[in-house]
């Protein structure tokens, strides 16, 4: 089963880590660096702190599921304020979503093997597994990194395109799993994108991650990650 996981690594930073998990299966977003008003931004990040920095004072440090929890919280707070189409929207642009796209599916089964994603007009979602030796920090900097440079150099334009950092919740579990995938492959209906051809998910692999033969592709609830 792809949910039984080995050897965690965390990597510290400035608020919530990121944990490399060896065989985990992630969900990652991330969004262009105007996509939030910077009020909002900050009210989440002050919100989730708040919850977290009295956890720690009731009753110690937070497990690594209690962290978790937090970065989903984190996560569904950001995707709403995101599904409201903030910023430039440069990915409205199917030239532009596709340079995305191209760069998600590269290195698929070398470096990485994806079970969904989705380019909305203003952010990303990808559920996926990291081959080894190749890092979840790595995996992402590359899709970020490569589509930032194609985008700008398409635009004529200089300077970051994506927000720093990014969110990323491991999967725990089969339900956890599929509604990851159910939220990212439906994004783009929940704002209207009824004809969108940038959200993919991969039924066999779903099915494999899953312990189902892979002519059976699970049946996937509703729900966020």
């Amino acid at each position: 089963m792809a949910f039984d996981l080995g050897a965690v690594d965390v990597r510290k930073r400035a608020r919530l880590p990121h944990w490399d998990v060896e065989h985990g299966i992630y969900a990652v977003s991330w969004h262009l660096g105007d996509a939030l008003p910077v009020a909002a931004h900050v009210r989440i990040r002050e919100e989730i702190d708040a919850e977290i920095e009295f956890l720690r004072i009731t009753r110690g440090d937070l497990t690594q599921a209690e962290r978790t929890e937090f970065l989903k919280k984190a996560q569904r707070r950001l995707g709403a304020a995101l599904d409201r189409s903030y910023g430039s929207c440069l990915l409205r642009s199917e030239s532009l979503a596709r340079i995305v796209a191209t760069a998600l599916e590269h290195f698929d089964a070398q470096r990485y093997e994806l079970y969904a994603w989705c380019v909305m007009p203003n952010h990303v979602h990808v559920v996926f597994r990291s081959v080894h030796p190749h890092a979840l920090a790595d995996v992402v900097r590359g899709w970020k990194g490569y589509s930032a440079h194609e985008i700008n150099k398409r635009l004529n334009r200089r300077g970051k395109l994506w927000e720093d950092d990014y969110f990323d919740t491991t999967m725990r579990n089969e339900r956890h799993f599929l509604a990851a995938v159910e939220y990212t492959v439906s994004n783009p209906l929940k704002i209207g994108l009824t004809d969108w051809s940038f959200a993919r998910s991969y039924p066999e692999r779903i099915a494999e991650a899953c312990g189902r033969p892979a002519r059976q592709p699970p049946d996937v609830s509703s729900g966020g990650p």
